[in-house]
């Protein structure tokens, strides 16, 4: 059975990176991993910003052929899932972006 358990990190963040720029990423998550999406996060006491579904068949099927699933079967729940990220990750730094550039502040 899988454990639970925190990462390592203060109130700093991760590796160097303030909690501020971190969103956290559930991967491959569904009702037969054994561990709850609120467990999760009340384990790691943070939110989670986004879940990319377990899709074996999609993802097996891309290793198999050596084609990206992005490519070959975007519109699978995996792609979805990917693609939602990407958004979500470019819309966080467009915002970063804009606060900067009003403050003056170059791009880190």
């Amino acid at each position: 059975m899988p454990q639970e358990r925190a990462p390592r990190a203060g109130d700093d963040g991760v590796a160097g990176h303030p909690q501020r720029k971190l969103l956290l990423l559930l991967n491959r998550s569904n009702a037969f991993t054994g561990i709850s999406v609120k467990s999760v996060k009340n384990v790691l006491r943070r939110p989670i910003a986004q879940q990319i579904g377990n899709d074996y068949r999609s993802a097996i099927s891309s290793l198999n052929s050596g084609t990206p699933f992005m490519l070959n079967r975007p519109d699978s729940a995996i792609g979805r899932g990917v693609l939602e990220f990407a958004r979500l990750v470019d819309q966080q730094a467009t915002t970063a972006a804009d606060v900067g550039a009003r403050f003056g502040l170059a791009p880190a």
